[in-house]
């Protein structure tokens, strides 16, 4: 049997914690390379990893999708991170 809590709490929308000032103003970068390069954020580059690291693994890549190839338009609904493993 399920907790009716845990089953309630697993339904609100996550809160973002707070971000150090450096990671904000890495998020706030992320943001306008994604812009300049075309491409567009899945999450407005608020999701689960540390905007820093989401910088440099798009920087990298070149804000193109390395699983899809674009720069997340169409029906993919922006960029994200994919695991490792293609999933």
């Amino acid at each position: 049997m399920s907790d009716p809590f845990a089953d309630w709490l697993h339904g609100q929308p996550k809160k973002h914690k707070q971000l150090s000032p450096d990671e904000r103003k890495a998020l706030a970068r992320l943001r306008r390379e994604a812009k300049k390069a075309g491409a567009t954020l899945r999450n407005y580059g608020r999701g689960g990893l540390p905007p820093s690291l989401a910088l440099g693994v798009m920087r990298r890549d070149e804000f193109t999708c390395k699983v899809h190839g674009d720069h997340g338009e169409g029906e993919n609904g922006g960029l994200t991170l994919h695991h490792k493993g293609g999933t």
